[in-house]
């Protein structure tokens, strides 16, 4: 199994964890339509980042399919830097996002039309900010 599938299978568990302690007055209100869309990814994220930042409990569960070794520091630490790497760059796009949609909502309201001149007019502003 690789590191890319361990993660994926932790943010399966942090479905079924979502999933299984969620609860509701009506069964239906505590499926995915019940949940803030916003919401609906924070356990997925939550069980991946474990996979990075507990590279003790991942070396504890992983070996070598012959020698039955564990996964050496080396190359968890590898695979950590190599998560982390450019991370600010992902940061700066996803607070970039946010600021587009507050801006849409704070100058648009829920009453206007909005163009696709004015979006675009909008995004180019916020990414000479964030970029």
């Amino acid at each position: 199994m690789t590191f890319t599938d361990l993660a994926l299978l932790f943010g399966c568990v942090g479905i079924g964890l979502r999933i299984a302690l969620t609860s509701a007055e009506y069964t239906a209100a505590s499926g995915m339509e019940g949940i803030e869309m916003d919401a609906l990814a924070v356990p997925v994220a939550m069980m991946m980042r474990f996979c990075y930042h507990n590279v003790d409990f991942i070396q504890s569960i992983s070996s070598h399919y012959q020698t039955h070794q564990p996964l050496p520091q080396t190359d968890l630490d590898k695979i950590v830097a190599a998560k982390r790497f450019m991370a600010g760059t992902t940061l700066t796009r996803q607070l970039s996002l946010a600021a587009i949609d507050l801006s849409v909502h704070h100058h648009h309201g829920t009453s206007a039309t909005i163009t696709a001149d004015s979006t675009d007019a909008l995004v180019e502003k916020i990414k000479h900010e964030y970029v």
